[in-house]
C-alpha cells in the first residue's frame, strides 16, 4: 500500500486549527508523490483512535509498510515532507573512520550502531530505520568496530546512550517488533529508575531538560 501521513484532529482543537494552513501546503507539495496525505476526525472514529492510541490532537502518524510512526517534528510543511521522504528512502549513515564514530558517540540520545558486514543484516537494519524514531541508526564495518569496541561482541548491534562508556551488544533479531520489544525492556543504565524502559528514559530526560530551562528563564 501507498505510504500515508495522517493528522488526527478534533474540530474544536485550537492547535489543530493552527496546523491547518501548513497541512494544506503539505497537500500541495505532496501532489503526484509516492505517498498520500489525509486527515481524520477523532470525534467520529473512536475505533481508529483506540487502535492507534491517539493521546492528543493534532497527533500526526505516518503509516508505511503496515507500521505506524509518530511524527514529532516541527509542524510546518517543509519539515513534514523531509520526514516522509527520509522514511521512504531511509539508509543508515555509514561511519568510515574512528573519528566519525567518536563524533557520534559524543552526541546526546540513544544510538544504535550496526557492526556487521553481512548483507542481510544491513538490509534488515535499513528497513528498521524506516520505522524507528527512538534512536539514531548508524553502521560500521566489523573491522572498524573491533578496533573501537574491543570488548564488544561483533557482529552485533551496539546500543548506547549519552551516559554509556561501553555499548550493549544486541545480537537478536532486527525485525521491528522484536527490536522495539528489546528497547522497551528495563536495562541497567545509571540514570534509569526502577522498572523504567530505555524509551521512557529518553522521554523523561527531555522533559526534565525543558523544566530546567523554564526555571532558568523565570530567574
Amino acid at each position: 500500500k501507498k505510504p500515508i501521513l495522517v493528522s488526527f484532529y478534533s474540530p474544536n482543537c485550537e492547535y489543530c486549527a493552527r496546523l491547518e494552513d501548513e497541512y494544506e501546503k503539505l497537500g500541495v507539495l505532496s501532489k503526484g508523490k509516492e505517498y498520500s496525505i489525509a486527515k481524520l476526525d477523532v470525534t467520529r472514529n473512536q475505533r481508529v483512535v483506540d487502535k492507534y492510541s491517539i493521546r492528543y490532537t493534532p497527533m500526526i502518524i505516518f503509516f508505511i509498510d503496515g507500521k505506524a510512526v509518530e511524527y514529532v517534528g516541527q509542524r510546518i510543511a517543509k519539515s513534514m515532507v523531509e520526514f516522509i521522504e527520509r522514511k521512504i528512502k531511509y539508509v543508515p549513515k555509514e561511519l568510515n573512520s574512528k573519528q566519525a564514530v567518536q563524533e557520534v558517540l559524543k552526541t546526546k540520545g540513544f544510538k544504535c550502531i550496526l557492526a556487521s558486514d553481512k548483507k542481510g543484516d544491513r538490509i534488515e537494519f535499513g528497513i528498521l530505520g524506516k520505522y524507528m524514531e527512538e534512536c539514531a541508526l548508524f553502521q560500521v564495518s566489523e573491522g572498524l568496530a573491533k578496533e573501537i569496541f574491543s570488548n564488544a561482541t561483533i557482529p552485533s548491534t551496539l546500543v548506547l546512550n549519552e551516559f554509556d562508556k561501553q555499548p550493549f551488544a544486541y545480537t537478536g533479531s532486527l525485525e521491528y517488533e522484536v527490536f522495539i520489544s528489546f528497547l522497551d525492556k528495563p536495562v541497567s543504565y545509571t540514570h534509569l529508575r526502577a522498572h523504567e524502559t530505555g524509551r521512557n528514559l529518553v522521554c523523561r530526560l527531555l522533559l526534565e531538560k525543558k523544566k530546567k530551562k523554564k526555571k532558568k528563564k523565570k530567574k
